[in-house]
């Protein structure tokens, strides 16, 4: 699908969910995503500056952690009622079909709270109010995970 075809295809799903709204679109300054007179009547695109895609991605900046710290809960709670069932810890292999049903309560995990202070934490955003709380959550959490797979003498899967 071409970029044009997938905007335009945003476009008329933002008009759905959001009715009269429009939303804004940061794209990286990619070749591939160039597109020139294109009318989107939902979406602003803006392009970010050259070279500054990596430096400010607030998907590297604690979103994808975040995520995989809601993810290795699931799993190790899994590991923990197939343990509870009788099951011996070593021989306990996840199936993919199981891995893959863990991604969408993971990723609702991830709470807007989340989202936005990664987004102002990397400046682009006109309101930089970096809450740590909400960071401090999820460590939390991995610690205490961490302190029941060593109660059980789980193999460490974190």
């Amino acid at each position: 699908m071409q970029i044009q075809e997938w905007l335009r295809e945003f476009d008329h799903q933002v008009a759905l969910k959001h009715g009269g709204q429009r939303v804004l679109l940061l794209l990286d300054n990619c070749t591939s995503h160039k597109v020139e007179n294109l009318a989107l009547p939902h979406v602003e695109i803006q392009f970010l500056p050259p070279n500054t895609t990596s430096k400010i991605q607030p998907m590297d900046a604690r979103i994808i952690m975040s995520f995989k710290k809601h993810y290795r809960h699931h799993h190790i709670r899994w590991l923990l009622e197939q343990v509870e069932a009788g099951q011996n810890i070593q021989d306990l292999k996840m199936d993919i079909l199981q891995a893959i049903r863990y991604i969408i309560p993971s990723w609702n995990e991830v709470t807007v709270e989340t989202i936005r202070n990664c987004w102002n934490h990397t400046g682009i955003l006109p309101d930089n109010e970096y809450d740590e709380t909400d960071n401090e959550d999820d460590d939390q959490m991995i610690d205490e995970l961490s302190r029941t797979i060593q109660a059980l003498n789980l193999p460490n899967v974190m």
